[in-house]
This record gives C-alpha cells, structure tokens and sequence, in this order.
C-alpha cells in the first residue's frame, strides 16, 4: 500500500524525464489553465488495467480465501 503514496517522494526526488513514476507523467497533463483529458485519460486507464485484468482472473481464487476464513467449522 505504502508505493500508492509515493508521489510526493517521487515529485522531490525525481527530476529526469526517463524515470518518472506513472502518477507523475499523469500529473504532467494538468497544467495550471489546461487539463488534457485525453492524454489523462488514456494513461489512467492504462495505469489502471493490469490491476483490473489481475482482478478478473484471481477472483475465484480471491472469494475463495476470503471466505475460507469467514467460516467456522
């Protein structure tokens, strides 16, 4: 959970072009008069679906675990 929130550390630390993190090449679409939605969109939704592809394959599996300990023999 802890690398979601490395974006600060990232924006400190980070200054070259070639090593940004992705929440930062996403944040470089918003300027401060212009948001480009559609180079915003585009990179969230490809920053976003490994986890939804990961999701849908590991949902039986997912379930499974969780209820697993829910139950009391």
């Amino acid at each position: 959970m802890s690398t979601w929130n490395e974006f600060m550390y990232a924006s400190v630390i980070i200054r070259s072009p070639e090593l940004k993190t992705m929440p930062l090449g996403i944040q470089s679409y918003v300027s401060t008069f212009q948001i480009y939605w559609g180079k915003l969109t585009a990179n969230a939704v490809i920053y976003v679906l490994p986890v939804i592809i990961f999701t849908m394959f590991a949902s039986k599996g997912l379930i499974k675990g969780m209820t697993a300990g829910a139950v009391k023999e």
